[in-house]
């Protein structure tokens, strides 16, 4: 086909007599005919012989310079490319790995640059290899920034989830407690966050600093956000400072408000433990059989009083001992003392008031009605009750003289009623 080119090339070749301008006194009317050259003339024939003999010698050694493009044939068949993206893809990445990659681009890339010229001569042909050179070094550019890209999105991330744990460490710490189990909670919360925020400046200078100079250092263009954020990262270490501050100003200060509020309690307790007494007091001087059912019923009242203050009592104590207050109020003591007031006079009128509720009963009945075994078992057992309950009852003193008196009377009716066998 050169060859033909060639031919062609030689029958349109500029004529002299359309080149030259010959006087007209010197003219001749005789003219150059056509181009009379075919292609089969013998000089035709034997020229292209010779033309292609010269280029078959010439492209051998033109040919020659694709031997220089062999190693670099990792960059033309994608193998290189695969073998760097899944070395980004397997977490985790490598820092030191990524730079021994990106020093291998860049032998390559020196290379290319010296293993390859710009231009081959030969003597018949010149081969022009800046274009190839330009796609090889694209191809290095493009890989080497696969890798750098991947640091990048890697450190992002990385000071992504660093900001986040700040902020939602910082909000916990800001957090306004309403009680001292909320109180007790962020307080060694605080404790905990110090680790937290220790881990967080190891890896801002182990990790992050360490990125980004990795970044630099290999001339990777940071994008404007990511450069604010490692600003705002950087910074968060001495932002935590003043948030540390402020959370513990306000541990103290709500602790001793919450101090108050138990203080308060406490009194108010005191003030219910009086109340308490005052009542029992006051049921000691009941002295009326008639009156038990009545006088069992403020009993059962009294008996939920010292439970609530039992049960306040302990709540008292539970934030006395997370609000770490010394020493904590011994309220323990009252109740049990209130408890042994109260608990002689419990057993005496509910024995009573059975006993009333029973002989009642066993009036309002028919006498056929009557069981006279099983009615003296049951006068007997109330009489062995209250025999018990006025021992105990006495063993306290002269001030359930009442009570006793009414247990007595109910012993005499008992006694009674069992000497005439019911």
């Amino acid at each position: 086909m050169v060859l033909t080119y060639i031919f062609v090339a030689a029958s349109i070749f500029p004529r002299i007599d359309a080149q030259t301008s010959v006087p007209a006194r010197i003219r001749n009317k005789a003219v150059l005919g056509p181009c009379t050259l075919t292609s089969d003339d013998s000089f035709v024939v034997a020229s292209k012989k010779q033309i292609a003999a010269a280029m078959t010698t010439h492209l051998a050694q033109a040919g020659r310079v694709l031997d220089a493009f062999v190693p670099f044939q990792v960059l033309l068949d994608g193998s290189l490319e695969q073998r760097l993206t899944l070395l980004v893809e397997l977490p985790p990445l490598d820092l030191a790995l990524l730079g021994i990659e990106l020093k291998a681009l860049q032998d390559l890339d020196t290379s290319i640059q010296s293993l390859i010229q710009d231009h081959y001569y030969f003597p018949m042909f010149a081969v022009y290899c800046v274009d190839a050179k330009d796609v090889l070094r694209q191809r290095v550019k493009d890989l080497s920034h696969v890798l750098l890209a991947a640091a990048s999105a890697e450190n992002i991330r990385r000071m992504t989830a660093m900001g986040q744990t700040y902020e939602q460490t910082v909000q916990t710490l800001m957090a306004d407690p309403l009680d001292s189990a909320e109180l007790k909670t962020l307080q060694m919360f605080y404790e905990s966050s110090m680790a937290t925020f220790s881990a967080l400046h190891d890896e801002l200078y182990t990790n992050v600093c360490v990125s980004v100079r990795f970044l630099k250092e290999h001339a990777f263009q940071m994008s404007r956000e990511e450069v604010q954020l490692f600003f705002m990262t950087f910074r968060w270490p001495d932002t935590v400072v003043n948030f540390q501050r402020k959370s513990l100003e306000r541990q103290r200060d709500r602790k001793r408000e919450l101090e108050l509020v138990v203080d308060a309690r406490q009194e108010h307790l005191t003030t219910t433990f009086g109340t308490c007494q005052k009542k029992i007091e006051k049921l000691r001087e009941a002295g009326n059989m008639q009156d038990a059912a009545a006088v069992t019923k403020r009993i059962e009242a009294v008996m939920k009083l010292i439970a609530d203050i039992d049960d306040e009592a302990q709540k008292i104590r539970d934030q006395q001992t997370i609000l770490d207050m010394t020493p904590p109020t011994d309220n323990d003591k009252m109740i049990k003392e209130l408890q042994e007031m109260l608990m002689p006079m419990e057993k005496l009128w509910t024995t009573v008031a059975q006993f009333t509720d029973q002989i009642n009963l066993w009036r309002g009945q028919p006498l056929y009605l009557v069981n006279a075994e099983d009615a003296e078992k049951e006068a007997d057992g109330f009489r062995r009750n209250i025999v018990k309950v006025i021992k105990e009852c006495e063993k306290v003193g002269d001030v359930l003289d009442a009570p006793v008196a009414v247990a007595r009377q109910a012993k005499k009716m008992l006694d009674e009623m069992l000497e005439s066998h019911v």
